[in-house]
């Protein structure tokens, strides 16, 4: 018997045991049985939740149905037969010291009936806690569950209660909804880059566009501050307004935000007006703009009143504005004139004339006609006609409206111009030598008003940059002692006076002992042939200090060079005769063309006069290195101009060896090649080596 009770005991400790949920066991709602067919808990729905049972009827025949919705053997002593009684809910014979529980379970010492735990220290593991009803749950009160958890049906499971509000991770408990959040209003925000609580997911975000909490420049959208205005208080200066659709500064955003007289138009306060936007006091609104009636012209009095052409209005009334009491404006009265009348000229006051001689001529009205025309040098006659005070090269003055002019010695007015006085020098000026519109030929020069040569070809060029190369008239000492000779007008700038010319094919042949290099006395007349010496009186007459040498072949120039000087005459570098070798240039100027092969000149950077011991001592100052004369290759033509070596062995016009030159290895008839080899004879050299007819030019300036 005793047995047998111990069995109904524990089978009634288990049968209640298993009413209670484990820990966080989530309990599903039900509206209906059908809903619990499959829950853990019980399948009859009750209040809202799945449980075993809500009345006996739901129990296996003999069972009740206790508080708990479990159920159980009994729920009082009348429920049990004979013998028994009611403890924990189970029919037993009961228990004592003398009658122990089974394994696992408590005598209840109020009941006398065994069950699973009278305290809390009677259950452990995952139900230690002990219910009124003497079973080990999870749970009997919330303060039982951790942070973010509530007892409910003997488990703990996810929530908070305002018994117990506690919640992990910093989560807030929102009482109503018994659930731990983020948030549930602004204070609960503690992190300074999100302090606003969105109450509709319970998150602390950065910002809340209904409540706007986002720093100066920027707005709130999708929960993030973004750059733009919030509100006016973002905008200043010419955009003061805010635009909340786009979130800019503006001008305006509607008519009240401009000034009377101003309209807001694509967010621009504009010029306008209209029926709920007025213009300044005084104005009236005519098409849509402010205007006054009292002066425009177009809505003179009342807006549509158009003054006709040629009026203004005036007060509201159109008067004409012709008139010198109403010249282009509303009484614009025009000022008396000195020395004439006023006028009223489109619209604008002006000198309606002058008295007698009087003239108008800097067009201001406020000193009207200001000049005399009669006496007034600088508008003698009329304006701008000025013959003084002050004439070039002369005197002038105005005598009833006329210039008489008088001009100083050599010059001449010659264009009849009073304005710039006696233009013209005639004592200098080609086209009117000695007077006007005597003009001297090409070439010629004017000097002291007479036509004759000029001083040199580098006074030509200075008077006349434009002048070309060509044969001039010269005249250096200016005492009309006149020559002709060639002008070289290109060549390194020009204005090159030709001196000597030194010609290979010209017969002639002059020692050093010659005087007709250092005489004052020309050779030859014409210096425009290549083909023969040539002197021209430049040589001993013009002073220079720089030299030009030119080499030409068959009559075609090859190249020139030109070199600075000391001397002050070309005559004087040359003597006296046989002296020792003075430089005349050693500085190249400028250089063009290409030199033959065999010129050592003009390939060479130094030009020397007064070389000696040439050939035996028999010839200074060479220019040309053979005459025409094939049948003697002597060095007797003589031009003081050479290159200084050892013993001046080079020269203008004498590169050695040369094809053709004579004297090969100092044997008679003996020619070099172009092969520097020796022939015998003329006719033995090869063809083709016969260099040809050379002239050599030596220009001063």
């Amino acid at each position: 018997m005793k047995t047998l009770a111990l069995c109904l005991l524990a089978l009634a400790a288990c049968s209640s045991n298993t009413t209670a949920p484990p820990p966080d066991f989530a309990i599903p709602p039900c509206t209906s049985n059908a809903d619990c067919m499959t829950s853990k808990l019980g399948h009859v729905c009750s209040s809202g939740t799945c449980v075993v049972c809500a009345g006996d009827a739901d129990c296996p025949s003999g069972k009740k149905c206790d508080a708990m919705s479990a159920c159980v053997d009994c729920l009082g002593p009348g429920d049990c037969g004979t013998g028994k009684e009611c403890i924990a809910k189970t029919c037993t014979t009961g228990c004592d010291d003398k009658n122990p529980c089974p394994t696992g379970q408590v005598c209840n010492n109020a009941t006398h009936g065994c069950v699973q735990c009278n305290m809390d220290n009677d259950c452990s593991g995952g139900t230690p806690h002990c219910a009124p009803n003497n079973i080990c749950v999870g749970c009997v009160t919330d303060d039982h569950c951790g942070a973010g958890m509530v007892c409910h049906s003997a488990g703990c499971v996810s929530g908070c209660s305002g018994a117990h509000p506690v919640c992990p991770n910093g989560e807030v408990c929102a009482v109503q909804s018994g659930a731990c959040v983020g948030c549930i209003s602004d204070g609960d925000c503690k992190n300074s880059g999100t302090p606003r609580c969105d109450v509709t997911s319970n998150t602390c975000v950065t910002c809340l566009p209904a409540n706007d909490n986002c720093p100066s420049g920027q707005y709130c959208v999708v929960e993030s501050c973004m750059a733009g205005c919030k509100g006016d208080n973002d905008c200043m200066g010419a955009t003061p307004r805010c635009s909340l659709g786009t979130h800019t500064c503006v001008a305006c955003v509607d008519d009240t935000s401009c000034a009377l007289g101003q309209i807001c138009m694509s967010q621009k306060c504009v010029a306008g007006c209209d029926g709920n936007h007025a213009c300044q006091a005084g104005l009236g609104c005519c098409a849509g703009g402010c205007i006054s009636v009292l002066s425009d012209a177009k809505n003179c009095g009342a807006c549509g009143n158009a003054c006709p052409s040629g009026n203004g209005c005036c007060g509201g009334a159109c008067v004409p504005f012709n008139t010198t009491t109403n010249c282009g404006a509303c009484g614009n009265a025009c000022p008396d004139i000195a020395n004439g009348s006023r006028a009223c000229t489109a619209n604008a006051c002006a000198v309606g004339g002058c008295n007698g001689s009087f003239l108008d001529c800097d067009k201001k009205i406020d000193n009207g006609c200001e000049v005399n025309g009669a006496s007034d040098a600088m508008n003698c006659g009329a304006c701008g006609a000025a013959c003084g005070p002050t004439v070039t090269n002369g005197t002038a003055q105005c005598a009833s409206g006329v210039c008489n002019l008088t001009c100083s010695t050599g010059f001449k007015d010659c264009n009849s111009k009073a304005s710039d006085g006696c233009e013209i020098n005639v004592l200098t000026d080609v086209k009117n030598c000695g007077t006007c519109g005597n003009a001297c030929m090409t070439g010629v020069m004017c000097n002291n008003g007479l036509c004759g040569g000029a001083t040199s070809c580098g006074a030509i060029i200075k008077a006349n940059p434009s002048a070309t190369d060509g044969v001039y008239t010269l005249d250096p000492l200016m005492n009309g002692s006149t020559f002709k000779t060639l002008c070289d007008m290109t060549d390194d700038g020009g204005g090159w006076t030709l001196a000597l010319r030194v010609a290979t094919e010209d017969a002639d042949n002059w020692s050093y002992t010659n005087t007709n290099w250092t005489s004052a006395a020309g050779i030859g007349t014409d210096p425009t042939n290549l083909h023969a010496d040539y002197k021209s009186p430049a040589t001993w007459l013009i002073s220079f200090n720089k030299v030009l040498v030119k080499s030409y072949k068959n009559g075609s120039q090859e190249a020139w060079k030109s070199y600075t000087s000391p001397g002050n005459g070309y005559a004087n570098l040359l003597s006296p005769l046989g002296g020792s070798c003075a430089t005349l240039g050693t500085s190249v100027v400028a250089f063009g063309g290409t030199p033959h092969s065999t010129d050592p000149v003009l390939g060479g950077s130094g030009l020397y006069a007064n070389c000696t011991n040439v050939e035996n001592n028999a010839d200074n100052f060479r220019l040309a290195g053979f005459p025409g004369n094939t049948t003697y290759w002597g060095g007797d033509a003589v031009a003081g101009l050479g290159l200084c070596g050892d013993s001046c062995s080079n020269w203008v016009g004498d590169a050695r060896p040369r094809a053709g030159q004579w004297y090969c290895n100092n044997a008679s008839n003996q020619y070099y090649g172009m092969d520097n080899k020796c022939y015998p004879g003329m006719a033995a050299l090869p063809s083709g080596d016969f260099i040809g007819n050379y002239t050599w030019d030596v220009y001063v300036k």
